[in-house]
């Protein structure tokens, strides 16, 4: 995930995630969860967090997809001036501010 994440404009990306290895540690235990049904890596039952993290996995992959083809960094960054995606990382921003449970 993190190989992923390094495909776009590094300040776009971190400004998008704000945290990586979180983004990506989070991401890999939402892929267990539903990999392993009913054997949760997080106690709870919140599923805004799945949602928010889907919106900006998402939002990632457009910038890749901006990036793969040869778009500017600034035209990268526009991107994110997109009020769903402004609304979705403000979310994950919040999520990053809570732990994680395992």
């Amino acid at each position: 995930m993190l190989e992923l994440a390094s495909i776009p404009n590094a300040d776009v990306v971190d400004h998008l995630l704000t945290d990586r290895a979180a983004w990506a540690t989070r991401l890999k235990n939402a892929r267990h969860d539903l990999a392993h049904a009913n054997e949760r890596s997080g106690e709870s039952a919140d599923e805004s967090a799945a949602f928010w993290l889907l919106e900006i996995t998402y939002a990632l992959l457009c910038l890749v997809a901006l990036s793969k083809l040869g778009l500017s960094p600034e035209v990268q960054r526009r991107a994110l001036d997109h009020p769903k995606i402004q609304w979705a990382a403000h979310q994950f921003q919040k999520l990053l501010t809570t732990p994680e449970q395992s």
